[in-house]
């Protein structure tokens, strides 16, 4: 028996407060059942999920429970075991999915704010059918502990309100953070094709929304754009199958019949399907490498997946290739140096035959010592002993031999055929400014690649070129970079710290951080930062100058 006109609410609580809440029932809300509406799961837990869980610590009221496709995998929200919800504004036509039941109690009124899931388009969809405002937000911003998967490298949890205020008022009590604020919108881009193949009584419309949301906007192309959806299915039905493994074992006849096909085929592809979909991903992100203009990249710290060299080996990146051996170990620990060797030999193996790797290194940021020296030494001559065609590097250690001269002369550049180094002034060292006057001087006659540079910046925060944690701070600092950089008569390369934005437990400062290296050019949502276009021109620069 339906709860509501439209088939909205799965489950309801009779509850009264002056913030209505409802949750899609893959999210878990303490002494409801969570059913997936599906017959298969029915479970009634002590606890909230941890996104419910904030929500009612900022005063909502949570009111049920709300229908969505069969374990939210589909995008019309009609499962055969509780019926299809029904769209307010005309209940002959569907709500969308798979938060269906989210949209449709919005749009009719019943709360005041729904939370639902999005894998490809499953609280978008419903919102976009619905008339209602959904935001899905950045995999990882929200908590997913007490959410039902349905892919689990593709969900996110998202609210859907009345407005764009309302979704970012619940995003940040979700998130746990207050979101940027005054973001600056330089550039829009409007995907084009998309019009192109819309209905034609959609496509205008939407055009005048956009040309009024976004005057200016410029039209463009996604990369990979006629392959995402086979990119997400490769991903998504894999990861899905194995969801639901054991049950389509034991309860099969139990499942719809669109979800029961679904999860079949994510069982019956081959186990490369799932890498072919990551390696597309991996592909489109090395892309932003290659709009920088970079043809050098650094796979800091750890060997990286064997899908990037090879998508380095197809896009003509060369590689710098490394393994843990940072800071300070236990130099003088047999079995240290044994699990470098052993974890250096797998790597060199491993890619020795990618055309993309041109140096292996051996360490990062090491303190200098004896033992130390002897234990690096021990690694280069490893490493040549299983591939003397490639060269040899480490981030090594430099210091101040006056107020303007840093000197490279680490024992360890004499055993090295590139010399590596780590540096940030301006942001850790001093002011931007403080590069001007710095002069850079080699022990070695050997070629240079700057390995780290760089300042944290938060994509959106604005302030003065003297102002940290800004954007601006963080594009002055590379164009004092950039100035002495071209002063360094031996370097040969450079490798800015870091390309994109990654989590990091070390990095808790609360609105800027949040536990992400805010050093990347890019943000972890994809958004470029003012530094991008200041290396973006200067690699431009070094592009087409005359070859000496």
């Amino acid at each position: 028996m339906s709860l509501d006109p439209y088939n909205a609410f799965l489950h309801r609580a009779d509850a009264d407060g002056d913030w209505r809440v409802a949750v899609k029932d893959v999210i878990d809300v303490a002494g409801m059942p969570t059913t997936a509406a599906s017959k298969v799961l029915h479970r009634v837990p002590d606890r909230d999920a941890e996104c419910v869980a904030r929500l009612r610590a900022a005063g909502a009221t949570i009111v049920g429970k709300l229908n969505t496709h069969e374990f939210a995998f589909g995008a019309i929200t009609n499962s055969p075991h509780f019926g299809p919800a029904l769209n307010p504004w005309d209940p002959t036509r569907m709500t969308g999915g798979s938060s269906g039941g989210s949209a449709a109690a919005v749009a009719a009124g019943l709360v005041d704010l729904a939370v639902g899931t999005d894998t490809a388009g499953s609280v978008r969809i419903p919102s976009a059918f619905c008339g209602v405002t959904g935001h899905k937000p950045t995999w990882g911003l929200v908590p997913s502990g007490g959410v039902f998967p349905t892919a689990w490298s593709l969900d996110t949890v998202g609210p859907l309100a009345r407005s764009a205020e309302e979704c970012r008022r619940a995003l940040e009590i979700m998130a746990g953070h207050p979101l940027e604020q005054n973001r600056e919108i330089r550039r829009v881009g409007l995907v084009t094709r998309l019009f192109e193949q819309a209905d034609p009584g959609v496509a205008p419309v939407c055009a005048d929304a956009a040309g009024i949301l976004a005057p200016g906007a410029e039209p463009i192309e996604l990369p990979l754009h006629e392959e995402i959806s086979t990119i997400t299915q490769l991903v998504m039905l894999p990861e899905a199958a194995a969801v639901h493994k054991h049950w389509l074992r034991t309860k099969l006849a139990d499942y719809g019949p669109d979800v029961r096909a679904r999860a079949l085929a994510g069982l019956l592809l081959p186990s490369t399907a799932h890498v072919t979909g990551l390696r597309a991903r991996n592909w489109a992100r090395e892309l932003w490498a290659r709009e920088l203009g970079a043809n050098f990249l650094r796979l800091a710290h750890y060997p990286h997946s064997e899908l990037t060299v090879r998508e380095a080996d197809r896009l003509g990146i060369l590689l710098w290739s490394e393994i843990p051996v940072y800071w300070t170990i236990q130099w003088e620990n047999p079995a240290t140096l044994e699990n470098a060797r052993n974890q250096l030999g797998e790597l060199i193996d491993r890619d020795k035959n990618r055309a993309a790797v041109i140096i292996w290194s051996v360490a990062n940021e090491t303190p200098l010592s004896d033992e130390r020296l002897s234990f690096l030494k021990n690694l280069v001559s490893h490493a040549r002993s299983i591939d003397p065609t490639r060269l040899l590097s480490a981030a090594m250690e430099r210091h101040y031999i006056n107020s303007t001269t840093q000197m490279i002369d680490d024992p360890l550049g004499e055993f090295l055929d590139v010399l590596g180094c780590n540096e940030y002034v301006g942001w850790y060292d001093g002011l931007p400014g403080k590069a001007d006057a710095l002069e850079w001087k080699s022990k070695y006659n050997k070629p240079l690649i700057m390995s780290e540079f760089g300042a944290d910046a938060a994509f959106g925060h604005h302030g003065d070129a003297l102002t940290r944690w800004t954007e601006e701070y963080q594009e002055d600092l590379y164009r004092h970079q950039i100035g002495m950089l071209k002063k360094i008569p031996f370097l040969r390369g450079t490798s800015p710290w870091i390309l994109m934005d990654f989590r990091s437990p070390r990095r808790p400062l609360p609105g800027i951080q949040d536990y992400w290296n805010r050093k990347g050019l890019i943000s972890n949502r994809g958004e470029k930062k003012k530094a991008f276009y200041v290396m973006q021109r200067w690699y431009r620069e070094l592009r087409d100058a005359p070859v000496k």
